[in-house]
């Protein structure tokens, strides 16, 4: 029997998510299975605001991703097969390349590139989501020579990686799609589905959705749609109605009972002004708001320029810092950041001076740790047969036995000497080969730190297969103790209250072994050369990154605005409202662009959205953030970011129009002499 399909739409902060958190609290009460699924950033967050508003524990409640909810529909109905993560299928793309760059006419160069392996999987997952295979990108007619060189390329690698995988592995995408197969035979069968995920409903979800549709009780979606249809900024919800209409469509097929639940009342904005912002910041034309309630923007919307991002960020400690002091909480504060690479060095050192907690909702790359950097460079030092610079690397990761002027000694005494090669292993004094007298305590050092690399060496070279060369990186770790070194380390981190920091170095060592395990995955016993395998790695490390959860209740939330997820917030911070920041400019593929995209769609081929596309759903993304504040909004940009000029985004200007009336205030530089991050 078809699901009872609710569809519920309406502007931002008019209770669409409160609606289904109001169902599934009368569900929890009926003792009735549930699944509210959400992006995945989002289910930690999500879990806490549903228990909030339910006012207890969730016991008949999933909270889910589409891809979480792949994995345990996958568990249930049974998998030979092993799971292949996103990273460990980005080594497998890298191996791939290396092995055909033989055969690669367009990408020949290129292909060698850091990042190059990134770009291929990002592709083949949209071919995926789109159903586009090799055979698809080979027969496209009335192309131009140079793009059918690329796409020749490009389904060489993308037919091998399915060779490779089929059969033997599933990554996320396979996942996904499986799904749909997968699903009349799970426990989703008879379950109310809730969907408040507006922007993954893509092909590929619509397709699940739709199984869902005749296995589920009950399937209710939000979209973001003014219900009207007439307001002047409606062209940004053109995206939610597309999905929205595609939907309707095969409800009506399926002959669903289909209910609309229009949302109006505003829930969420406490003034008028952010009201009046979330109708006009997007709108042709837009409406001045009125002169008549000065104070009242004046409190809800500041705009403020700042010489440079130190100056930035400083003012928004003080802004946070007085809002606090009159009575808000840190957890009502929301940062929301253009650029989290460019800020967010300074925001640690600045918010740590000023005693703000916060919890900065990004993830860390692991390729930063000095963990990576021993591993690479003791791989290095097996390859190039120690060379200085990669014997250097090993001990100043501070993983070794050395203490900091241990690693000073040695290095001026490496340098000193010019020592390279077996110069830098030999168990003989240096003192033999050179008639100067030698420091044995240096000497000692120099031993302690070669031994563990010769033997990784040696292990290295009693076996060319994989297997061989993955167990030997796991002992070098295992001598050298860098486990019990890291438990150390996160210990007195804990001690010292940064237990953001202890969570993320607890985990390295465990994604490390994750790393070992997908490459185990993937390679096995399989036969390869030190450099390629060293290549594997290193991409491997570049691919892996750290998420945590907040610590603690009580802290500011700081975050991408592609990524950030909070339900509400009374006071939220823009930094880095620069022009191509905010409302962010996206960049080309670098192996298939927008001209590609155009010219393969005019061949008949199914793509995805075009650059220009995904910057208009880029200002649907940044009206979503911004309309999740509910007293105050202040935006701020930067005059100069490092050295260079910067202008703001055109959206400043915009909002001076709007409110002629609103807060204005800026920062003039100060001099660094003698100046400090210590809060005044």
């Amino acid at each position: 029997m078809p699901a009872k399909v609710n569809f519920i739409i309406g502007r931002a902060g008019t209770g669409k998510t409160y609606s289904i958190y109001s169902h599934i609290a009368r569900n929890e009460k009926a003792a009735k299975r549930s699944v509210l699924i959400v992006p995945d950033r989002a289910t930690f967050e999500t879990e806490r605001s549903l228990s909030e508003y339910i006012g207890g524990g969730i016991l008949y409640t999933s909270v889910l991703s589409f891809t979480t909810l792949a994995r345990r529909v996958l568990t249930e109905t049974g998998n030979r097969k092993t799971f292949l993560s996103s990273q460990g299928r980005q080594m497998l793309v890298r191996r791939i390349v290396d092995e055909a760059s033989s055969e690669l006419t367009a990408f020949s160069r290129v292909s060698k590139h850091r990042g190059f392996s990134k770009e291929c999987d990002e592709i083949i997952l949209k071919c995926k989501r789109f159903s586009i295979t090799p055979d698809d990108l080979l027969s496209a007619d009335n192309l131009p020579a140079r793009l059918r060189e690329k796409l020749s390329d490009f389904a060489l690698i993308y037919r091998k990686t399915n060779e490779y995988t089929e059969g033997r592995y599933i990554d996320g995408e396979d996942l996904v799609n499986s799904l749909a197969e997968r699903l009349p035979r799970s426990s989703a069968v008879g379950t109310d589905a809730f969907i408040d995920a507006p922007d993954m409903l893509n092909s590929q979800i619509i397709g699940i959705i739709k199984v869902l549709f005749s296995v589920a009780a009950s399937v209710t979606i939000t979209f973001r749609i003014d219900i009207t249809g007439s307001a002047p900024d409606r062209r940004i919800f053109e995206s939610d109605f597309d999905a929205y209409r595609k939907l309707t469509a095969i409800a009506g097929e399926m002959k669903c009972e289909t209910n609309v639940i229009r949302m109006q009342d505003k829930m969420l904005h406490q003034t008028g002004a952010l009201l009046h912002l979330e109708k006009n910041l997007f709108a042709f034309p837009y409406r001045i708001f009125s002169e008549s309630y000065p104070d009242e923007t004046a409190n809800s919307i500041e705009i403020h320029s700042a010489s440079d991002r130190r100056q930035e960020v400083r003012a928004a400690a003080e802004a946070i810092r007085n809002a606090v002091k009159g009575g808000m909480r840190f957890r009502d504060i929301a940062v929301v950041l253009g650029d989290p690479d460019g800020y967010s060095t300074t925001i640690r050192r600045i918010f740590d001076a000023y005693s703000i907690p916060y919890f900065m909702d990004s993830k860390r790359p692991i390729s930063s740790h000095p963990i990576s950097e021993l591993l690479l460079s003791a791989l290095r030092c097996a390859e190039k047969n120690f060379r200085s610079e990669d014997f250097i690397r090993v001990f100043k990761t501070g993983l070794t036995t050395l203490s900091n002027d241990e690693c000073d000694r040695l290095e001026n005494h490496i340098l000193k000497f010019g020592l390279n090669g077996s110069r830098l292993y030999d168990d003989a004094p240096l003192s033999e080969f050179l008639n100067v007298e030698i420091d044995e305590s240096i000497e000692e050092s120099r031993r302690t730190v070669a031994k563990p690399l010769v033997e990784l060496k040696e292990e290295l070279s009693t076996g060319k297969d994989a297997r061989t060369r993955i167990k030997a990186l796991f002992n070098y770790l295992t001598k050298l103790g860098i486990a019990e070194k890291l438990q150390q380390y996160c210990e007195e981190l804990a001690e010292a209250g940064q237990l953001d920091s202890a969570v993320e170095n607890r985990q390295i060592y465990e994604t490390i072994i994750e790393m070992f395990n997908q490459l185990f995955a993937i390679l096995d016993d399989e036969v390869i050369s030190l450099s390629k395998f060293s290549s594997i790695v290193e991409e491997g490390l570049m691919s892996y990154s750290i998420g945590i959860i907040p610590t603690t209740l009580d802290q500011v939330i700081i975050g991408d605005m592609d990524k950030i997820h909070v339900s509400k917030c009374k006071f939220m911070l823009i930094l880095g409202m620069n022009e191509g920041l905010v409302p962010k400019a996206k960049a080309d593929n670098a192996i298939l662009n927008d001209s590609d995209l155009l010219r393969m769609k005019n061949a008949g081929i199914t793509v995805w959205d075009r650059t220009k596309s995904m910057n208009g759903s880029e200002n649907l993304r940044v009206y979503s953030v911004i309309s999740k504040a509910t007293d105050m909004l202040r935006f701020s940009y930067s005059n100069e970011i490092g050295s260079t000029a910067a202008a703001p985004s055109g959206m400043i200007s915009r909002l001076r129009r709007i409110f002629p009336n609103a807060k204005q205030t800026s920062t003039a530089s100060l001099s660094h002499t003698g100046e400090t991050d210590a809060a005044a």
